[in-house]
């Protein structure tokens, strides 16, 4: 014969470590920088207005087109005026150590 099954647990704790502050985002990760973008379009210019969350350093690169572009403080802001045609955006934290945000991709 089989033995008995164990006594029931008198106090289960079906979750016993709630997370009390749990992420918007689910796919966020850790140390990941999150980018979006606002567009204002003129007749012959477009305003681009990055807005991100995430990045640790002092300052970040702005990546235009696949290229550094500039650097600026970490304010979590930065706006570019530029020509009215399809224009990819990246942030990455400055100093090397390759955290990039996601890649926008901006069309007039």
């Amino acid at each position: 014969p089989d033995p008995p099954p164990p006594p029931p647990d008198p106090d289960p704790d079906p979750d016993p470590d709630p997370d009390p502050d749990p992420d918007p985002d689910p796919d966020h990760q850790p140390g990941e920088i999150i980018l979006t973008a606002d567009v204002t379009s003129s007749l012959y210019s477009m305003s681009v207005v990055l807005n991100w969350t995430g990045a640790t350093t002092a300052e970040v690169n702005i990546i235009k087109n696949g290229r550094f572009y500039r650097k600026v403080s970490n304010t979590g802001t930065y706006t570019d005026t530029t020509r009215k045609m399809k224009t990819t955006y990246k942030v990455c934290e400055a100093g090397g150590n390759f955290n990039c945000s996601n890649e926008i991709i901006v069309n007039p």
